[in-house]
């Protein structure tokens, strides 16, 4: 009888976490399309939970495909607190990143045609 108990149990422990990771896993997607939202409140918020999540990098896979740019053309990030954030290879075409803070960012090969960098931090951004 215990050790049925026993198993019933750790059954029961091992489901749980699959369905945690599970969880997790969706939120992260959920957020990962916020992210690219014509509404800048919800894609600052979904960046604030990306970051203080360190799901940057996981975001950059979701959205790029091998040596391929991450497509995050015409994002609303105004006002966004990039700090030393990896935004290589980031197709940022049109993005609306006034006033975005991107000091010490890493931006070699992103693509930033048009985009809106009006009273953008760019102190230390590495941008070669």
């Amino acid at each position: 009888m215990a050790t049925e108990l026993l198993s019933v149990v750790g059954t029961v422990i091992v489901v749980d976490q699959l369905n945690r990771r599970r969880a997790t896993q969706e939120r992260k997607l959920e957020l990962f399309d916020q992210v690219k939202s014509r509404s800048n409140d919800i894609a600052m918020d979904a960046l604030e939970k990306i970051q203080r999540m360190d799901w940057w990098d996981e975001m950059q896979g979701y959205y790029g495909h091998d040596d391929k740019q991450v497509i995050l053309h015409n994002v609303q990030w105004s006002r966004v607190d990039l700090q030393c954030v990896n935004l290589s290879k980031m197709n940022l075409e049109e993005a609306n990143l006034e006033n975005a803070n991107l000091k010490g960012a890493n931006l070699v090969d992103a693509n930033l045609e048009s985009a809106n960098l009006k009273s953008a931090s760019l102190s230390k951004a590495n941008l070669l």
